[in-house]
């Protein structure tokens, strides 16, 4: 560390501005940086998405929600992300975003330098892409000996990386304050919505809590059709998926066609006439829950009957 300097040496130290004359005052002026306007954003080159929202300068919005996968997204990615997204609503009888995040996904946008094809990997580079090149402070504290930590109060993030693309799970994560994935698993929407609420907001789980609680269910029935968290064909119409989630997932056609309506306006004409995919369906058209609040919601009768699986039943049923 530099010493002090002491202070019979500070009239020797300031010299050299004291002579600096008002013209190369007003020329230092004159290239300094102006003002920033209150619209003011990055430029084209920083590695930020443009459409998103950023704060403090250019900290981009620290949304609960982010899609991790290889830019620039090919075709098949960006339909099977519209897929991603209408499954982060609620499909169930209720209504808006499971995670009232205002339906945001950020879109996390890797160094140009390295390359068509490059993604913010799960784990380290995003918790570095997300708060540390994005420097935000409110975020990250740094130690006496230089050491950068984590705030512990980031709570989970939802990733949307290319297994959740393939397979309709989005990896499920809690961040630890060293800058790794304290905890993380790959989950179908639906789950996170079972147990959010209740465990996560309700009672402060974390997905350390929910991986043990549902492990052994998932791994007794991940090869059967009925399985809660089993892989989905993400190739097929949204509306096929949803079904294939069934028994759990409420509701039933009707119901669904109406959500996605509202949620997406025209997404479901669009992938009719794509043959199940709609790589164009523009993003910027999912619906926040503010925007939903004024678009009346229709009611069905989606009662059924529920019939337990052999392989759930047991000898006391």
């Amino acid at each position: 560390m530099q010493e002090p300097i002491p202070a019979d040496r500070w009239a020797d130290e300031v010299k050299g501005w004291l002579l600096f004359l008002n013209a190369d005052r007003d020329a230092y002026h004159s290239r300094a940086q102006h003002i920033r306007p209150s619209d003011w954003k990055p430029p084209v080159g920083s590695f930020k998405a443009d459409h998103v929202d950023f704060r403090d300068d250019t900290c981009i919005a620290d949304n609960r929600i982010n899609c991790v996968v290889p830019q620039p997204m090919t075709a098949r990615n960006r339909a099977l992300l519209a897929k991603i997204r209408i499954m982060l609503y609620h499909l169930d009888g209720d209504d808006g975003p499971i995670l009232d995040d205002e339906a945001d996904v950020t879109i996390c946008m890797p160094n140009p330098a390295l390359g068509p094809g490059a993604a913010v990997n799960p784990g380290p580079d995003f918790i570095m892409w997300s708060y540390v090149e994005n420097a935000d402070f409110g975020s990250i504290s740094m130690t006496r000996t230089g050491t950068v930590t984590l705030s512990d109060e980031l709570g989970e993030r939802v990733l949307i990386d290319q297994e959740a693309l393939d397979t309709g799970r989005v990896y499920f994560c809690s961040l630890g304050t060293n800058g790794q994935v304290s905890a993380g698993c790959h989950i179908r929407p639906q789950v996170i919505l079972c147990e959010w609420w209740i465990k996560f907001i309700g009672l402060g789980h974390r997905v350390s809590n929910l991986m043990s609680d549902m492990e052994s269910q998932w791994k007794a029935t991940s090869s059967h059709p009925l399985a809660r968290n089993r892989a989905l064909d993400m190739e097929q119409p949204i509306l096929d998926i949803l079904e294939d989630c069934k028994p759990f997932l409420h509701g039933g056609i009707d119901e669904w066609m109406d959500d996605i309506e509202r949620y997406a306006p025209g997404y479901l004409d669009m992938e009719e006439a794509g043959s199940g995919m709609a790589p164009d369906y523009d993003l910027t058209k999912f619906r926040n829950s503010e925007e939903l609040e004024s678009i009346p919601r229709e009611e069905f009768d989606n009662t059924r009957v529920y019939i337990k699986p052999e392989y759930l039943s047991t000898e006391d049923d």
